[in-house]
């Protein structure tokens, strides 16, 4: 069945969701999630044992692994790296990581006239964050506070309040968050969209185009390469 199919699995622990989804084609297979927190370790080989089965794949048919490696949350991000990590060596599978807020924003960088800012819950009202215009990357990856990220954007000079929306994704997003942001960017047309982690579909984009331009070396897509970029200390009460 998957013979002539280039088949990815998508791993997903860099926030309170545990996902796992198969991509073919650019077509959605398969997309298991579970939004609990904290029990990465507990859900995540179910997930992905009912993603195989419910398409009659095993984990010879993958073909290449994607997996979410920060920032985000600390024990999460370890558990669904060394989850990729042990199916790439032990079955010889290439893994690709994948910046959250790259995937997070992956599905509205496309119109020029949008500002896309993914945002991950860091608590205490700090976020890690990025910040794209069109595809343009305007603002490095980082953990800051709210507040200092909206007055990033109201001193950015490239983001026109009259012209360009600012869109606002991930779990980043919350109430508290947003009644800051809604003050601070009150000037500005401010937009909230639901996605809470990032979609299979934009996490096995991402890797496949990844894979295919560094595909001449195999050895940068080895399970021993792959690291968790975590954006900042870790601090066990943020």
């Amino acid at each position: 069945m998957f013979k002539d199919k280039f088949l990815i699995m998508t791993i997903d622990t860099s926030c309170k969701t545990t996902a796992c989804g198969l991509v073919s084609d650019r077509d959605l297979l398969a997309n298991y999630s579970v939004c609990d927190n904290k029990t990465h370790s507990v859900k995540l080989m179910p997930l992905i044992d009912s993603s195989l089965s419910s398409v009659g794949a095993t984990i010879d048919n993958v073909d290449l692994i994607a997996v979410t490696n920060g920032p985000g949350s600390y024990t999460g991000l370890r558990i669904g790296v060394v989850t990729a990590k042990t199916f790439a060596y032990a079955s010889d599978i290439p893994v690709v990581g994948i910046n959250t807020l790259d995937a997070l924003s992956y599905p509205y960088t496309g119109d020029e006239d949008t500002v896309t800012v993914p945002i991950i819950d860091a608590r205490n009202t700090r976020v890690y964050a990025a910040c794209f215009k069109g595809n343009s990357i305007i603002f490095n990856h980082s953990a800051l506070n709210i507040e200092e990220l909206c007055n990033y954007l109201i001193e950015e000079k490239s983001i026109d309040p009259e012209n360009n929306s600012i869109i606002f994704c991930g779990d980043g997003a919350n109430d508290a968050n947003k009644s800051i942001i809604n003050n601070l960017l009150k000037d500005y047309d401010v937009r909230y969209k639901d996605d809470v982690f990032p979609s299979p579909l934009a996490v096995a984009e991402i890797a496949y185009c990844k894979y295919c331009n560094g595909s001449a070396d195999k050895n940068l897509f080895k399970g021993a390469d792959l690291g968790v970029n975590y954006m900042k200390k870790y601090n066990s009460e943020i």
